[in-house]
C-alpha cells in the first residue's frame, strides 16, 4: 500500500514538472518569435526609408532635367524668333533646260556616225596573231583546274596546307604563278588566288569586252573572243577593252549634259 502511495506521488510530480516544462518552452517560443518579428519589421523599415530616399533623389533629378529642357527650348525659341518680315522678295525660276540641246544633239547624230560592226571586225583581225603569253596560258589552266568545289575543299584548310597540296599538282609555270602572288599577299587563300588569276587574264588575256549603249548591240558572233556587254551611261558609239587598255569611240550623257 505504501508502495502504491509512492509511485502515485512520483507520477503527480512528474506530471507537475512536465506542465512546467511545456509552460516555460511556450513562454520562451513566444519571446523568440515577438523579437523575430520585431527584427524583420525594423530590417524593412530601413529598407523602406533607403527606398524613398533613392526615389527622392530621381525625382530631384527628373526636376533639374524637365528644368534645363526648358532652358533650352526657351533660349531655342529666343534664337529663332525673328519676327514676320516686313518685306517680301519674289524668286524668278533658273533657266536649267539648254535651249540648244536638241539643235547640239541633232549634229551630233548625224555627225558621229560609223559602223559599229565594222570597227569591232577591224579591231579583232589587227589582233588576231597577237599571241597569248605563258602567264595568261597558265592562269588558265590554273582557273580550270580550280573549279568551285576543289576551291571550297581547299579553304577548309591553312594557307601552308593549301601550297602544298597545289604545289604536287601545278606545272613549273603554274608554281611560279603561286610565287608572285604570294610576294603580293601575306597569306594564300584560294579564293582570293582564284580572284587574282581573273584578273591578271583581264590585263594579259585576248578576250576583247566592246561596252554598247544599245542592248540590241550583240558583236559576239564577229570573234568568239568578243564579249559584249551593255553600259547605260553611253549615248552614242562603243568602247573596247582590251588588255586592261579601253579603246573609246563614245560618247557619254554627262558629256553632252553639262
Amino acid at each position: 500500500m505504501e508502495i502504491f502511495i509512492a509511485v502515485t506521488v512520483v507520477l503527480v510530480l512528474l506530471n507537475l514538472f512536465f506542465v512546467f516544462i511545456i509552460r516555460a518552452l511556450g513562454a520562451r517560443i513566444g519571446n523568440f518569435a515577438q523579437n523575430n518579428m520585431l527584427r524583420q519589421s525594423s530590417v524593412f523599415d530601413e529598407l523602406i526609408l533607403r527606398k524613398e530616399e533613392t526615389l527622392q533623389g530621381l525625382l530631384g533629378s527628373i526636376e533639374t532635367a524637365e528644368g534645363r529642357l526648358k532652358n533650352l527650348s526657351e533660349t531655342a525659341q529666343e534664337r529663332t524668333d525673328y519676327g514676320v518680315p516686313t518685306e517680301f522678295h519674289s524668286v524668278t525660276p533658273g533657266n536649267y533646260m539648254d535651249p540648244d540641246f536638241s539643235k547640239d544633239y541633232k549634229q551630233i547624230r548625224e555627225n558621229f556616225v560609223f559602223d559599229k560592226v565594222a570597227l569591232v571586225q577591224g579591231f579583232a583581225v589587227t589582233i588576231e596573231d597577237e599571241p597569248e603569253d605563258e602567264r595568261t596560258l597558265a592562269a588558265r589552266r590554273t582557273l580550270d583546274s580550280l573549279n568551285a568545289d576543289i576551291s571550297y575543299q581547299l579553304s577548309t584548310l591553312t594557307g601552308d596546307e593549301q601550297l602544298s597540296i597545289l604545289n604536287e599538282v601545278f606545272d613549273e609555270r603554274q608554281k611560279a604563278l603561286m610565287g608572285e602572288y604570294a610576294e603580293e599577299h601575306s597569306s594564300f587563300e584560294t579564293f582570293e588566288y582564284v580572284t587574282w588569276l581573273n584578273e591578271l587574264i583581264f590585263r594579259t588575256g585576248r578576250e576583247i569586252i566592246v561596252r554598247t549603249g544599245m542592248k540590241s548591240d550583240d558583236f559576239n558572233m564577229i570573234d568568239k573572243r568578243i564579249r559584249t556587254e551593255y553600259d547605260d551611261s553611253l549615248i552614242e558609239g562603243l568602247y573596247v577593252i582590251h588588255k586592261g587598255t579601253m579603246y573609246d569611240y563614245s560618247i557619254r550623257s554627262k558629256e553632252i549634259s553639262g
